[in-house]
């Protein structure tokens, strides 16, 4: 399966994954493409993997699809700093696939779609009006504040969180917090029973042994 063709994604981010040498996707990541409702952002998605085996990749097309045919936003949440501009980079270089600009301001500016790299550093509010927001665990909480802010909360699309077994460490509970928020607020129930929320953040779960 070429990349990108499974997710009806734009010629210029096929040619962008070519270019990195990117061209098929394992039986794996195909798979959870094909999970029933996650490419149209109606079904949560867990999917585990070992380490540079490919699950990046999942993520940046789902993202993709978000933007590009769902024209919603993408939070893109990790647990580091140091991985706030990394992928913050990596997305803005994909999004040249799309023929943008390269100008630059606080974020990345990429032909009217922006990426804002959000984290502990950052003073300020994020930008409501961006369309990706990169940004650590601590900071995710200060997006979905601007988002309901602004009203824009429906806006947002897809949630991405980086590193999700830190849910058993000293910062999971925020983490965990931040996924349950924003199941309950984007469904519109602020209050549920246990059996109600269990239902609420039902995921399909996958495993890889790639090595």
């Amino acid at each position: 399966e070429v990349v990108g063709e499974l997710a009806s994604l734009p010629r210029g981010i096929i040619d962008a994954y070519k270019q990195r040498g990117v061209t098929t996707l394992f039986p794996w990541q195909r798979q959870c493409l094909q999970v029933g409702g996650v490419l149209r952002s109606q079904r949560s998605l867990v999917y585990v993997a070992p380490t540079s085996g490919g699950k990046s990749l999942i993520a940046e097309v789902l993202a993709c699809r978000t933007l590009h045919l769902l024209r919603k936003k993408v939070l893109y949440v990790v647990p580091y700093v140091s991985m706030v501009r990394e992928v913050g980079d990596r997305l803005a270089s994909l999004f040249d696939g799309l023929k943008a600009t390269a100008a630059r301001t606080k974020g990345f500016q990429r032909d009217g779609l922006r990426v804002q790299a959000f984290h502990g550093r950052e003073r300020g509010a994020p930008d409501a009006h961006a369309d990706v927001y990169v940004c650590t665990i601590e900071k995710a909480s200060a997006v979905f504040n601007a988002l309901i802010a602004a009203g824009t909360l429906g806006s947002l699309g897809l949630v991405v969180a980086d590193e999700v077994h830190m849910l058993g460490d000293e910062r999971g509970a925020q983490l965990e917090a931040l996924s349950t928020f924003y199941e309950l607020i984007s469904a519109g129930r602020p209050f549920l029973e246990l059996d109600q929320w269990l239902a609420a953040l039902e995921s399909k779960l996958l495993f890889s042994d790639l090595q």
